[in-house]
């Protein structure tokens, strides 16, 4: 998991030139609820990293499908095998840019807006969603939630539970950052 978390926050230095704020995340939190006929599907996976570059406002996330963790085994089992093939689309990533001004030096919160690429089983698709950053003692935090369609993803419920499984997918996250100082040569 450091890899990924490394590799994220590398993508974003490619972009900077000189002198960078870059904050990371390393162990954020990200769950999502839908509803069925026998009661709501939940997950939790506490291996979401992510990193912010302050200096142009770009964000990344990325979680391994695979550390959702569920009640039950068996509902974890159908979730990784039938829904997500999390063996042939292991990561679910996020790349874009806090369209919001904020000052990152200023202490408080900020309602903020991002547009970017959301790739999930394998497809990507732009959004626009919101979320709140905090910033207070040098970290940020960022918390947000989402809709996704399971139809926009591909990922298919058999026909036969389809009328008793809801077809969005309602996703919460949370993130605590640190400052990393990098340089470029």
């Amino acid at each position: 998991m450091k890899t990924k978390a490394t590799l994220l926050s590398l993508g974003l230095i490619i972009s900077l030139s000189g002198w960078a704020q870059v904050f990371q995340a390393n162990k954020g939190m990200i769950s999502f609820f839908s509803w069925a006929s026998i009661g709501t599907i939940d997950a939790t996976s506490m291996q979401l990293s992510s990193a912010i570059d302050t200096a142009n406002n770009e964000v990344v996330f990325s979680v391994p499908i695979r550390t959702f963790t569920f009640q039950g085994s068996k509902m974890q089992t159908d979730f990784n095998e039938d829904y997500m093939e999390s063996e042939k689309y292991p990561d679910a990533t996020y790349k874009g840019i806090i369209q919001t001004k904020v000052d990152w030096k200023k202490e408080g919160q900020v309602k903020v807006v991002a547009s970017g690429t959301l790739t999930l089983h394998h497809i990507s698709k732009q959004r626009t969603d919101s979320a709140t950053v905090t910033i207070k003692n040098g970290e940020i935090s960022v918390k947000g939630n989402f809709i996704v369609a399971t139809e926009d993803y591909g990922i298919r419920i058999p026909e036969i539970l389809s009328k008793n499984i809801s077809k969005e997918i309602y996703i919460m996250y949370g993130c605590l950052y640190q400052p990393v100082c990098i340089a470029k040569k």
